[in-house]
């Protein structure tokens, strides 16, 4: 079955043990992780998974320029830096090492990460340019450099996070 229900991440109307799977994009970073963490743990079956898509401050030059321009984490954010126009709410930042390391901390350490592809250069046309064809340059250069150097792909600005309750 499906469940498609409207609530609180923070308090979820579920019993313990309620589902084998939970499937989430772009949600960890609005959240306390602590909280979640311990609902997602207590509402999954043993042996379920929680698979999220998010994105990451694990870029060392992304966080750095992130910071410079717009602020730290847990603090009001700006919403433009000379002609940059930032994305999301004043509190929203990308999910940092800490909270993932909260979140298998309530798993018993039973969190693994993913990065499937590199994803960098193609943020720069979504921040902005806002071309399509900037974007397809940027998009192939990201397939290139993570194909390339392989090892760079787990400075990708998006990331999968899996989840597993023993």
């Amino acid at each position: 079955e499906v469940y498609v229900d409207r609530m609180d991440f923070h308090h979820l109307e579920y019993d313990e043990n309620s589902f084998d799977v939970i499937y989430g994009a772009a949600i960890l970073h609005h959240v306390d992780c602590e909280i979640v963490g311990k609902e997602l743990y207590r509402v999954l079956k043993p042996g379920g998974v929680a698979f999220f898509r998010e994105n990451s401050d694990r870029n060392p030059l992304l966080r750095f320029l992130r910071r410079l321009m717009f602020g730290q984490p847990g603090g009001f954010q700006k919403q433009k830096f000379l002609m940059i126009q930032r994305r999301g709410t004043n509190d929203e930042y990308p999910l940092t090492e800490e909270e993932v390391d909260i979140l298998s901390n309530a798993f018993g350490g039973n969190l693994q990460r993913f990065n499937e592809r590199f994803y960098f250069f193609h943020l720069l046309d979504y921040l902005i340019f806002k071309n399509k064809t900037i974007g397809k340059f940027f998009w192939n250069l990201d397939s290139f450099t993570g194909t390339i150097f392989p090892w760079i792909k787990k400075y990708s600005f998006l990331q999968e996070i899996l989840l597993i309750k023993k």
